[in-house]
């Protein structure tokens, strides 16, 4: 009777075993697909570098899941709808930005916190997408860094209304995009940036004007003379007094004028 007993309870010890094995079996094939799935879509940050493994991922979603990880701060100006798939294995951060980004524009800049900024390309005439911004859940752009954005474009004319409209603001904070400005290979964005500079006005503007006394054009030379002529000043007057020895009679003569209006 025991041995009888003991033979029933093996049975059922098996049977149970054997249930056992096969939940197992399909969890463990569960846990299989589920990982798989994750696998497929993985965007990972330590200590500065980036591991993604992505495929067919839209390019909106992963710069969403990049900032979540990162925690940069993310401004796109047009659509990110692109699907793309990578491997990247802990490469770092500005380097993974630009792989992902090597067919477009854009501006990185590694601050606290870091910032980047999606740009159209130099052949895009669209400057500002907010309908695109409020679609893509990324950061908003206010209208000041939409423009001084703008005017990093590889776009002459894009960046010649973009001083404009900055010069309009008046904003200090853009004398050193102005001052910067005064050296672009274009005659219309150097124009841009004189008359700016003149509408801000102060000590720096004034400081930047003196870059575009010697400019190779003697008529951004004489926009500089009468910029410096209406902001007047100790530093003005020294500036208009070196215009005096300028090789162009009209830019002697609008520093002759200059002097005479503030002395």
């Amino acid at each position: 009777m025991g041995s009888k007993l003991l033979v029933i309870c093996l049975a059922y010890l098996s049977i149970i075993l054997q249930h056992s094995a096969s939940a197992q079996d399909h969890l463990h094939t569960s846990d299989q697909k589920m990982m798989s799935a994750l696998d497929s879509q993985i965007v990972l940050f330590k200590k500065g570098h980036l591991y993604i493994k992505a495929e067919e991922i839209k390019l909106n979603d992963l710069f969403l899941a990049i900032a979540t990880q990162t925690g940069i701060t993310i401004s796109p100006f047009i659509p990110l709808d692109q699907s793309v798939t990578l491997n990247i294995e802990w490469r770092p951060v500005a380097e993974t930005i630009a792989q992902i980004l090597r067919d477009h524009s854009f501006v990185y800049v590694n601050t606290n916190p870091p910032r980047l900024w999606i740009l159209p390309q130099s052949d895009t005439k669209t400057t500002t997408t907010e309908s695109v911004l409020v679609e893509s859940q990324l950061e908003p752009i206010d209208t000041d860094t939409s423009l001084q954005l703008q005017a990093l474009s590889d776009d002459p004319e894009l960046r010649e209304d973009a001083l404009i409209d900055l010069g309009k603001s008046a904003l200090q904070t853009t004398v050193e995009l102005f001052s910067s400005a005064l050296t672009d290979p274009d005659f219309r964005v150097r124009e841009a940036a004189v008359a700016s500079l003149s509408e801000i006005g102060g000590s720096e503007a004034v400081d930047a004007l003196t870059i575009a006394l010697v400019d190779h054009n003697p008529r951004i030379r004489e926009d500089a003379v009468d910029a410096l002529g209406e902001l007047g000043g100790v530093k003005a007057i020294s500036s208009l007094q070196q215009a005096l020895d300028d090789e162009v009679s009209f830019v002697r003569q609008a520093a002759v004028e200059a002097l005479d209006q503030l002395q």
